[in-house]
């Protein structure tokens, strides 16, 4: 029984055990939340209720970046906050050419756009298995 604790505090990417597997659960909780409980019936999300998601989504993201000040250091925070910042304008690019394309072709959003979303998640899995293992941090050699 006294491994545990050892293991808890091993040294895992250059930080805790403990500190991955409270990431991770954080991670799954939100995505069960999300894909689970707030998204449980299909219907139309409206401007309010995507301000609403929205703006609940940015605030956990800067609580946990002023954690990430706090805890590990400014470096860190300022990492995690300049790769938010690129994820976020990214995502907007995309939010634009989906809206682009929609009114191109003049389509309406279904049900069946939100059910995408879950197959996404799976490409969040896959994502998060190479950053895990090393995979995304290694530079590709030609």
């Amino acid at each position: 029984m006294e491994s545990l604790p050892a293991f808890m505090y091993a040294d895992f990417l250059g930080r805790a055990v403990w500190l991955w597997l409270l990431f991770a659960g954080v991670v799954i909780t939100l995505l069960a939340l999300d894909l689970g409980v707030l998204h449980k019936d299909d219907h139309e999300i409206g401007v309010r209720e995507n301000l609403f998601l929205s703006g609940g989504y940015i605030s956990m993201a800067a609580l946990f970046g002023g954690w990430v000040w706090w805890y590990p250091g400014l470096q860190s925070s300022t990492e995690y906050f300049t790769g938010f910042l690129i994820e976020k304008s990214l995502s907007m690019d995309s939010v634009f050419v989906i809206a682009a394309s929609s009114a191109r072709f003049q389509r309406q959003f279904t049900d069946r756009d939100v059910r995408s979303d879950r197959w996404r998640s799976g490409g969040f899995a896959v994502e998060a298995t190479w950053q895990g293992g090393g995979l995304g941090t290694q530079p590709f050699k030609i």
